[in-house]
């Protein structure tokens, strides 16, 4: 890639980069139900965590947990790209100078960024999944009154539908 196209290309990733940040945060669940973080439902630990965090969400924060889990697979394209690129212009830049040692380190972090975004993926992918699941698990423990009203305020299973069948 040339440089002034490299230039642009890690000025739009950067800016995405930081919009998607930006996003994240003011869509976290915990703003909407003044509960736990997205990060709390992505590292709950168990299913019967998670369901105490989707409980404790509420409709709306279900909702905020549900689009926070479809932004965030923008957000690791856009940081994963970002910082190989960052990180293969580096590497270009210490060959011209001849800094051997940074040049040789160049060759390789790189792809630390592109295996970060890659291992993010996969722990989200399984957040996605388990969103649903625990939703509906929690309405089956409901009495048959509660689940009618549960039912009307929880995402549909269509509306839920996700990346790589994620959320639905």
């Amino acid at each position: 890639m040339s440089t002034p196209h490299r230039k642009r290309a890690l000025i739009l990733l950067g800016a995405a980069t930081v919009a998607f940040t930006v996003i994240l945060e003011v869509i976290d669940p915990s703003h909407v139900s003044h509960g736990p973080t997205i990060l709390d439902f992505e590292f709950a630990g168990s299913q019967a965590r998670a369901s105490q965090i989707i409980a404790e969400w509420g409709p709306k924060g279900r909702s905020a947990a549900h689009l926070s889990l479809l932004l965030d697979y923008g957000y690791m394209l856009s940081y994963g790209l970002f910082f190989a690129l960052a990180g293969f212009a580096v590497r270009d830049m210490a060959r011209a100078r001849e800094w051997q040692s940074l040049a040789a380190i160049g060759a390789v972090v790189p792809f630390f960024a592109l295996a970060a975004a890659s291992f993010d993926a996969s722990e989200t992918s399984p957040c996605c999944s388990r969103l649903p699941a625990t939703v509906a698990a929690s309405r089956r423990r409901l009495p048959p009154s509660a689940r009618r009203s549960s039912s009307r305020s929880s995402p549909s299973p269509s509306s839920t539908r996700c990346v790589v069948s994620c959320v639905g």
